[in-house]
């Protein structure tokens, strides 16, 4: 058993496997309160993530920490809500201290996208997640925070920045950006979240109730982009609309 803090809050996991701690280093921690949530790992659990690996004729047992991490966020995530706060399918890039989600359904271009930014602002920029970053309401902000689920690249840093934007990205030939109404980005988040474990009947409501909040306090734009640095440039330049202090004030 052991505790990590992830967007200002702590998670107690009690695990079976020593993998998931070395996954979860940067963000373990000595508890100093209570926890605010509580995980264990239970057969019921596990045992569909072995039937997946079984069908597809992998030996789950030859990586049963592996799964057990991957379990892991699916217990924590649907309790976020509860602590304002919700998961997003979306990789997470810092710009000189501001942060930037881009989302669209898996394999689409996310990390990609990151990647260009990485590329366009040099030092100024860095991947602070890669896969599934936290979005939290607190000290009268919103901030998109990292989490050790970073994906098939293992992107992942462990900080809380102010969120400035959200993007949808859409592959075009010609680089442009427009801003979306909130029911459109509400929309659309369900529509790059629906499939995504994390969300179950049990769960929907709270989760929507807060994807909707996010999309009527942050900018949403659709990205039309495509893999040249010229995207990242009108991506970001089409994202200053808002100030930071309006994104963070009380």
């Amino acid at each position: 058993m052991f505790c990590i803090e992830i967007a200002g809050l702590l998670v107690e996991i009690d695990n079976r496997y020593d993998e998931i701690e070395k996954r979860c280093r940067d963000y373990v921690v000595k508890p100093d309160r209570e926890p605010d949530i509580r995980v264990k790992t239970t057969d019921e659990i596990l045992e569909p993530l072995i039937l997946l690996y079984q069908e597809d004729e992998l030996d789950p047992y030859s990586s049963i920490g592996k799964i057990e991490f991957s379990a892991l966020h699916g217990t924590i995530y649907p309790q976020l809500p509860e602590f304002d706060a919700a998961w997003m399918h979306a990789c997470a890039v810092e710009v000189d201290g501001v942060g930037y989600a881009f989302t669209a359904p898996s394999g689409y271009g996310k990390t990609t996208q990151a990647q260009l930014w990485l590329d366009y602002f040099g030092s100024r920029a860095r991947i602070i997640n890669g896969d599934n970053p936290i979005i939290r309401f607190m000290n009268g902000g919103c901030y998109i925070c990292g989490t050790p689920f970073g994906g098939s690249e293992g992107y992942q840093v462990n900080t809380q920045i102010p969120l400035r934007g959200i993007g949808f990205l859409d592959h075009s030939e010609v680089n442009y950006i427009t801003r979306m109404d909130p029911a459109m980005a509400f929309s659309q988040m369900m529509r790059t979240n629906q499939n995504h474990r994390m969300l179950s009947w049990e769960n929907l409501d709270s989760m929507m109730t807060m994807w909707e909040r996010i999309v009527e306090r942050i900018p949403v734009w659709q990205i039309h982009c495509d893999q040249s640095l010229q995207a990242a440039r009108i991506a970001y330049e089409g994202m200053q609309e808002q100030k930071i202090s309006d994104l963070i004030s009380s």
